[in-house]
C-alpha cells in the first residue's frame, strides 16, 4: 500500500513555491538620521528573529511550566564594506548617540532607539510577502574588522548586532 506522504503528496502542497532565504530588504531608521537606502543594499546578511517564552516551574510535583515572559534575542546583521568604510561610521555615529565613547556618558533612550523592518521577498513578484519591524532598536556590538596581507582578493564584512524592545509581525 503507497504512503500518503510520497514526493506527489509533498509536492502537491506546495501551492506558491518554496520561500527563498537570498530575497529580502532590511530598512535601518536610526534616530534623527532616517534610513540610508546605501546601507540597506549593502546588508548581505540577515535574519528573520526569533522569540522565547520564558517559564518557570510552579513548585508543585509534577506540574507543568508556565509561562512567565517573552525573550527576544539580539540580532545580528553583516555588510559588504565600500572604501571608506561607509557602513561601519554609519553605526558608529549610531552608537554615539546611545553612549559617549571617551566620556561614558549614557544618552536618553529616545535619542538612539530606532526601528528596523526586515522584509522577505516573494521570489516570482519582488514584493513583500513577510514583514517584520523591531521596535526601539539599537546597535550594541559592531565587530572587528580582519585585516591581512593574505586577505588581497577578499571583501571586507562588517557584523554588527542590535538590541531591541520586541518585534511584530506587519500585515
Amino acid at each position: 500500500m503507497a504512503s500518503n506522504m510520497g514526493v506527489n503528496h509533498f509536492v502537491s502542497n506546495i501551492t506558491e513555491g518554496l520561500a527563498s532565504p537570498n530575497r529580502y530588504t532590511v530598512e535601518f531608521n536610526k534616530p534623527e538620521g532616517g534610513n540610508d537606502p546605501t546601507i540597506s543594499m549593502m546588508c548581505n546578511v540577515s535574519q528573520i528573529p526569533g522569540r522565547v517564552i520564558k517559564s518557570f516551574a510552579n513548585g508543585h510535583y509534577y506540574s507543568p511550566k508556565l509561562p512567565l515572559e517573552n525573550e527576544f534575542q539580539p540580532i545580528t546583521f553583516s555588510f559588504i564594506s565600500q572604501i571608506g568604510l561607509k557602513e561601519r561610521r554609519y553605526f558608529e555615529d549610531w552608537q554615539k548617540k546611545v553612549i559617549t565613547p571617551n566620556t561614558d556618558m549614557i544618552h536618553f533612550f529616545d535619542d538612539y532607539k530606532g526601528d528596523i523592518i526586515i522584509s522577505h521577498l516573494n521570489h516570482q513578484t519582488g514584493n513583500p510577502d513577510y514583514r517584520v519591524k523591531l521596535w526601539s532598536a539599537w546597535p550594541t556590538s559592531i565587530a572587528e574588522l580582519g585585516m591581512g596581507y593574505s586577505m588581497a582578493n577578499e571583501t571586507m564584512i562588517q557584523s554588527v548586532t542590535f538590541t531591541y524592545w520586541y518585534w511584530e509581525t506587519l500585515a
